[in-house]
């Protein structure tokens, strides 16, 4: 990697170029006008197998619901939890899944899920990272090791309770969870516009947050080149974000030289990710995010468990979630959560913060994402990509392609 570009910009952008020209090949039979010979052979068999996986859920039928995002959204209140039964039951009565509740439906197969007028809420993407990355991870986590820390108490929330944990007696690995995050507000400053500093586990040079972000490099580009063509938008907008934190002038953070270094080695337009051990997910949904913006998951487990599974009742599916799935989700909005398992298991949740993200000057307007959004995007050539990556970043460029 070229010392003075960041990881967004010496991997993962010929990753994103690379998938979107590819997947238009493959997808809607257009010449491949981007050669690999930037990239490894190592990096192009990561990037065949996403495109195999994307393309799948992109031709299989999508999984739809019969009402409209937006008012779905209205319904379920800006600061939803999801973990209120009376609450989801009122909202299920007036928005009902796509399947009745008496219909068990386990989906293993790459998909997709839809609102009735094509805006996507959901990319399901089994098998998507291959063993091989999944070893790169799980090598990697070791470090992380000392930095996982398990909640003493509840706080009244159930990410802090540590009920949700396995017995440590049967775990191959430590409970806990660390955030890895290069920009966040420090507690009790969410709003007042203070400057962002970095997490505890990455503000020490060559500490071993960082050390674990530059050994998984190449599993990160992958994963900000997923988003770059699932949710261009979102992506590219954060990218512009985080890049702009670095000019001069910037004022976002008081520590540059930190975010400098952070971000060699940072390599999705994510603004953090958690990485969890060995804990269940209850159901819930996400109120720190904004409405339109994906969070995604990965699963890496140590063994097969027929029975882990995601759930998304709102939706009326349940998901199946081996390891090296990426299920990638409106994660304020539908609402989701993981079974009960005795399968060791780490989980990589990437996300995007609302309130960081407007303090960046990320995104300048909502763009949720639909199947025309993304056709109109993979029908780009390189050139022009490149000319509505630069808009995106600056102004905003997909809303007004919306159908």
């Amino acid at each position: 990697m070229e010392a003075q570009l960041t990881a967004l910009e010496a991997v993962t952008d010929d990753i994103s170029t690379y998938l979107a020209s590819r997947l238009w090949h493959k997808l809607f039979d257009f010449p491949n006008d981007y050669p690999a010979e930037s990239l490894s052979q190592g990096l192009v068999t990561h990037c065949e197998r996403a495109i195999a996986v994307i393309a799948e859920a992109w031709t299989n039928p999508p999984i739809v619901v019969n009402w409209d995002i937006d008012d779905y959204i209205g319904a379920i209140g800006k600061q939803p939890t999801g973990t209120c039964i009376l609450v989801e039951t009122a909202i299920a009565s007036k928005f009902p899944p796509a399947f009745p509740e008496h219909i068990d439906v386990v989906e293993g197969n790459p998909t997709r899920v839809n609102d009735r007028m094509g805006h996507i809420l959901a990319w399901y993407l089994p098998g998507i990272m291959s063993e091989e990355l999944q070893a790169q991870v799980r090598a990697a986590a070791k470090i992380l090791h000392p930095l996982l820390q398990v909640p003493d108490k509840s706080n009244g929330t159930w990410r802090s309770d540590p009920r949700y944990y396995r017995n440590i007696c049967f775990c191959k690995y430590p409970l806990g969870i660390v955030n890895l995050v290069p920009l966040w507000y420090q507690a009790g400053h969410g709003h007042d516009g203070s400057p962002l500093q970095a997490s505890a586990s990455l503000k020490e040079d060559n500490g071993a947050g960082e050390q674990f972000l530059w050994q998984v490099i190449e599993f990160q580009a992958i994963i900000g080149g997923i988003m770059s063509v699932i949710h261009p938008e979102q992506h590219y907008g954060g990218r512009g974000a985080l890049l702009r934190c670095l000019r001069p002038q910037s004022s976002v953070t008081l520590d540059k030289d930190c975010l400098q270094r952070i971000m060699k080695v940072w390599g999705t337009a994510f603004t953090g990710l958690s990485v969890i051990s060995e804990r269940e997910t209850p159901l819930h949904r996400d109120g720190q995010n904004a409405d339109w913006m994906y969070d995604l998951l990965v699963n890496l487990s140590s063994h097969v468990d027929p029975d882990l599974q995601v759930e998304l009742p709102g939706i009326g599916i349940r998901f199946r979630y081996g390891s090296g799935t990426v299920l990638s989700i409106l994660g304020k909005v539908v609402r989701h959560g993981v079974s009960r398992t005795d399968t060791d298991r780490y989980c990589l949740a990437f996300f995007m913060r609302e309130r960081v993200s407007e303090r960046l000057g990320g995104v300048p307007h909502v763009v949720m994402m639909s199947e025309e959004v993304f056709k109109k995007w993979l029908s780009l050539d390189e050139p022009d990509r490149v000319k509505a990556m630069l808009r995106i970043q600056g102004s905003g460029f997909l809303l007004p392609l919306e159908c």
